[in-house]
């Protein structure tokens, strides 16, 4: 008699991946809305310490650890109640309503350089969407029920999903039945689907629940040991920065191509300009910006208070040169943001004065070119 087994079950394993297909496209196409959604059924949940056993160990979707590659810019929302914003650590890395967690590449060159994204453990590929285009996030009609982009919906079993949005077009390396392991690169950083910026957006559920990676129980996150070193959790940084012989744009701080930046200047330039790009920074902080000179003399400085609050934040200094040249050597381009010491609310609502306001310094990084 012919053993007809192996066949039965590689044909129900494809019934059953091409069946959930459909609904993991569905679920996929509505993730933005999901992630906004305050109904109790889609609220974040965590487990006791008793049942911390039956919580999978992930490895981490992709490596931030160096931070002028890519970073942590969204995780979920723990707040209570709606107008209000709350990461788990108490910080504001999050948005309202917020259900996934959004890695995000410091810049749209870092992108084209190739930032892999990997399994975050075992499992099977449940469904796939691939080849759509990146940056496009403003045609509505092109995006209605796509916004997660190219995606992967991947079961890591008892429950667990894990899906994948905004992956670069063409890198996905993966299909609806493969098994991957922890590990595995399934595809590149990308910017398809709704996506201002190029990132990785990943969401993870048990039994149809959002969990948060960062805050499974009140004492651990479910990422394996060595691997939240790859993803730390950063309330503030630099994207990027760099120096220009013209007023910078958006543009030029957005995409962040070295080749449109300048590595030195001749002393006869007539123009220089230093911006940064930062993120983590809340409304009440104060950034700095210094060019110094090469006998360490103050070029120009400009001292702003952020009046609003924003996932990232450009600005940038800079002035004409009126003397005859530039002083050759090392100049410096000086980056400081500074953090109110106390509450800007109570300071507002008059609780506090002007005078009573002390900082600390958030961020401080500096940027040399060779004037020559």
């Amino acid at each position: 008699m012919v053993n007809i087994a192996p066949r039965l079950t590689a044909v129900m394993a494809m019934l059953f991946a091409f069946s959930f297909q459909g609904q993991a496209e569905e679920r996929a196409s509505q993730i933005h809305g999901d992630m906004h959604d305050h109904s109790q059924e889609d609220r974040l949940i965590s487990f006791t310490k008793e049942e911390a056993a039956l919580i999978p160990e992930l490895h981490a979707p992709v490596d931030c650890s160096d931070a002028s590659v890519c970073f942590v810019q969204i995780l979920p929302d723990w707040a209570e109640s709606k107008n209000n914003v709350e990461d788990f650590k108490e910080g504001v890395l999050s948005v309202e309503g917020a259900r996934s967690t959004v890695f995000r590449a410091t810049s749209v060159a870092q992108m084209y350089k190739g930032i892999p994204v990997k399994a975050v453990g075992r499992g099977l590929v449940r469904s796939v969407r691939a080849n759509m285009p990146d940056f496009v996030q403003k045609d509505e009609n092109y995006l209605r029920w796509r916004e997660c982009g190219n995606g992967i919906l991947l079961d890591l079993d008892r429950g667990w999903t894990v899906q994948y949005c905004h992956l670069k077009e063409g890198s996905l390396t993966v299909r609806p039945g493969d098994v991957v392991n922890a590990g595995d690169v399934i595809g590149y950083m990308g910017a398809s689907g709704l996506a201002a910026y190029p990132q990785l957006e990943i969401t993870v559920k048990h039994n149809g629940r959002f969990i948060d990676p960062y805050h499974v129980t009140d004492y651990t996150d479910m990422w394996k040991i060595g691997e939240v070193e790859k993803i730390p959790y950063r309330k503030a940084g630099v994207l990027h920065m760099a120096f220009l012989e013209r007023v910078p744009t958006k543009k030029d701080m957005f995409e962040g191509f070295e080749e449109s930046e300048v590595q030195e200047v001749l002393r006869t330039a007539k123009q220089l300009f230093f911006w940064a790009h930062v993120f983590g920074a809340e409304e009440g902080d104060i950034l700095e910006l210094e060019i110094e000179d090469s006998i360490g003399e103050s070029f120009v400085k400009k001292r702003t208070q952020i009046n609003h609050s924003s996932k990232t934040h450009y600005s940038y200094v800079g002035k004409q040169v009126k003397i005859l040249e530039l002083a050759p050597g090392t100049w410096v381009g000086k980056l400081r943001v500074y953090r109110p010491t106390y509450s800007q609310r109570d300071f507002r609502e008059g609780k506090l004065k002007d005078e009573d306001l002390t900082y600390e310094v958030l961020l401080a990084y500096d940027r040399k070119i060779e004037v020559k």
